[in-house]
This record gives structure tokens, C-alpha cells and sequence, in this order.
């Protein structure tokens, strides 16, 4: 029972993950052949954060991903802003919503985090679920 269930949600996370890829125009779909080690650690990145929302049930896909302004050898961090809320650069929403994660670098599970910048560039406010780590962008 156990391994049918965690078959679902690899494949649900993995069906998401391949979603969001599709729709965002910085992330680009590339021949196996050129694929960097990077390239290898966003996607694997992607799938974690996947795999939480699927576990939560947090509709990921409402979301699209903003930014990864993070990449280190003990970490990744990846935003996501609802695309419904967000508007455009001349319409921008402040009230719209945002969810932030933090991946442990070759790690499986994604911890969604609050923004909370300790000054030093550490998000340190890990939620236990996507849905307490939502926030208001600019807010």
C-alpha cells in the first residue's frame, strides 16, 4: 500500500514539475546531451517542491515560478507568485501571493519558508505546510 501510494505522489509531482517547466519561459526544455549539472539541480529542486505540494495538496499550479535567486552548494531556494493575482510590471498587485522554498542541496524534500530575510540573505521561518507559508508579496 505504502509503495502505491508514493508511486502516485512521484508521479503527480513529477507530472506538476513537467507543467511548470512547459509554461515558464526562463526554464528551457534541452537535449539530454547538453544537460549541465545546474540544469540536473534545478529540476531535481523542482520535483521536491512538487513533491510537497502534492503532498499537502497545495494547488502549485496556480503559481507560477518568479525566481531562483538562490543556487548554493548547500542549498536552492525557489519563489513561486500566484499568476492569478499577480498582474503585469504596468498592473502589479502588491496584494498577490507568494510562496518561497528552500531545498538542501542533493535533498528530496523542499521546506516552504515564510519571507523572513535575517539580514544575511537566510529565509529562516520554515512552515510545516505550503499553505502557512503563503504570503503577501509586497506586504
Amino acid at each position: 500500500m505504502i509503495d502505491k501510494i508514493t508511486y502516485e505522489i512521484e508521479r503527480k509531482a513529477a507530472e506538476l514539475a513537467l507543467e511548470i517547466i512547459k509554461s515558464n519561459k526562463n526554464i528551457k526544455i534541452i537535449e539530454v546531451k547538453n544537460i549541465t549539472e545546474e540544469d540536473v539541480r534545478v529540476f531535481l529542486s523542482l520535483l521536491a517542491v512538487c513533491r510537497k505540494a502534492v503532498i499537502d495538496g497545495f494547488p502549485l499550479q496556480d503559481y507560477f515560478l518568479e525566481e531562483i535567486p538562490s543556487i548554493t552548494n548547500e542549498y536552492m531556494i525557489i519563489y513561486f507568485a500566484n499568476k492569478y493575482e499577480c498582474g503585469t510590471k504596468e498592473n502589479y498587485n502588491p496584494k498577490a501571493h507568494e510562496i518561497i522554498f528552500r531545498i538542501p542541496f542533493n535533498g528530496l524534500v523542499a521546506s516552504p519558508y515564510r519571507e523572513c530575510n535575517d539580514g544575511k540573505g537566510a529565509y529562516i521561518d520554515e512552515r510545516e505546510n505550503c499553505f502557512d507559508a503563503v504570503y503577501e508579496m509586497g506586504g
